[in-house]
């Protein structure tokens, strides 16, 4: 008796609960047992192997996203050392482990991006989107791609979507302004600007942003200021001095603009490395400050490159005529004048050329065909008279001469003109512009 409540002691709760029941009810009673408890019995067995079951694949979830973690750390260490291609390769393994991960999704939608694969890129979002994720990321994303194919107005509502879930997020709110900026509306970039500025980091962006927003609207003091502001606080920064220098010389505060640039443009690594309407810009202030052969230097490099460049060729020509260079003024207006053959500022340029190598009547009939094209141009008219006091036509001469004093009375070039006619200097071969 003993040896057997020993075994009934090692057996489960459950039989030796049966095991007493039996003992107690006796043995007619066991198929009562069979039908009342075995059932149970047999239910709490099966909610314990599934209960199993569900731990494990817990388990082995947790274990897929501790995995996906690490290998998204790789993917956004190669996506920041530029290493796209293997972005994307790790992002897809964190995605088979982790398929849930928003971030992940984001990760592989920029470096696609990266890799000028805007259609993968899409599908990537589309995918995001089909597994039920929502994030400020995946709708800033999705607003470049419709940037990018020129969807302005869908793209300002995905970035505002992103601004209004995550308002701090600093690239939402950057593509919220611009895009507005772009589509025109200045006044509602500057109200996004005053609610979000203030969480915004990154002071002398934010201050550009602003200062081309009030630029557009008009007022270019306040753009200056602020622009000036960011010039001090970047230390110089060469592209925040850049934008500055384009609003001074627009305001035609060319000695200002040359001051703030001047020594970056005597490098040649500097030159290469501006915006060519900025130095376009400098070179026309240079110009404007009689000041030709700074022209040359900022130019001479960039044109012999950049033939296409009517604009770059023009001011050469203008730099070499104010020299006395007239060879080297041929030179640059004839390449001037075979990107933009239509441009009256070229063709005027090549009529002084013509004048000053003596080809009268060529000069005459750009002249003329200038003057039917804008009567009221008092320099082409003072041409037209400089070229018929070569050809020793005065009275037709003054007759332009006494045009142009009508549309600019204060025009030096027509007054001299003019005094050179009454006094009918057939020897003087003219005065120059």
């Amino acid at each position: 008796m003993n040896a057997m409540n020993k075994r009934i002691q090692t057996r489960s709760g459950a039989e030796t609960f049966g095991a007493r029941w039996v003992q107690a009810n006796g043995l007619r009673s066991i198929r009562v047992f069979q039908i009342v408890l075995l059932p149970t019995l047999l239910l709490l067995s099966s909610c314990s192997s599934l209960k199993k079951k569900d731990t494990k694949a817990e388990a082995q979830q947790h274990w897929n996203e501790v995995r996906g973690g690490i290998k998204y750390r790789l993917a956004s260490q190669q996506y920041d050392g530029g290493m796209f291609d293997d972005c994307i390769a790790t992002t897809k393994e964190v995605l088979s482990l982790d398929p849930a991960n928003s971030s992940a999704y984001a990760l592989l939608t920029r470096a696609q991006l990266e890799r000028s694969r805007p259609a993968s890129a899409q599908q990537t979002l589309n995918a995001a989107r089909q597994a039920g994720l929502d994030s400020p990321d995946l709708d800033y994303l999705q607003g470049v791609l419709l940037e990018q194919s020129d969807r302005m107005d869908e793209a300002l509502a995905q970035y505002e979507n992103a601004l209004r879930k995550n308002p701090s997020q600093g690239d939402a709110f950057l593509a919220t302004v611009e895009c507005l900026v772009a589509l025109d509306r200045p006044h509602d970039a500057l109200r996004v600007i005053l609610e979000h500025g203030e969480r915004f980091d990154d002071e002398a962006t934010l201050a550009v942003l602003e200062a081309r927003v009030h630029d557009m609207l008009g007022d270019t003091n306040r753009a200056t200021d602020l622009l000036a502001g960011a010039v001090v606080s970047t230390q110089g920064d060469p592209s925040v001095a850049q934008e500055l220098a384009q609003l001074l010389i627009r305001q035609k505060r060319c000695s200002e603009a040359i001051a703030l640039m001047g020594p970056l443009l005597e490098h040649r690594i500097a030159k290469d490395g501006i915006q060519s309407s900025l130095l376009l810009g400098f070179a026309a202030c240079h110009l404007s400050l009689d000041d030709p052969v700074a022209v040359r230097r900022l130019l001479e490099d960039y044109a012999a490159s950049h033939r296409d460049d009517a604009l770059a060729h023009l001011l050469l020509a203008k730099a070499a005529l104010a020299l006395g260079d007239i060879r080297a003024a041929k030179s640059a207006a004839t390449v001037a004048y075979d990107c933009e053959p239509n441009d009256s500022e070229i063709q005027f340029v090549r009529a002084i050329v013509d004048w000053k190598q003596g080809e009268y009547d060529s000069a005459e009939q750009i002249a003329a065909r200038l003057i039917g094209r804008n009567p009221s141009d008092a320099d082409v008219h003072c041409l037209m008279g400089e070229i018929l006091l070569a050809k020793k036509n005065s009275s037709v001469a003054r007759s332009h001469f006494a045009q142009a004093l009508e549309i600019d009375p204060a025009s030096e070039w027509a007054l001299r003109g003019e005094a050179i006619c009454k006094n009918d200097s057939r020897s003087d071969p003219g005065v120059t512009p």
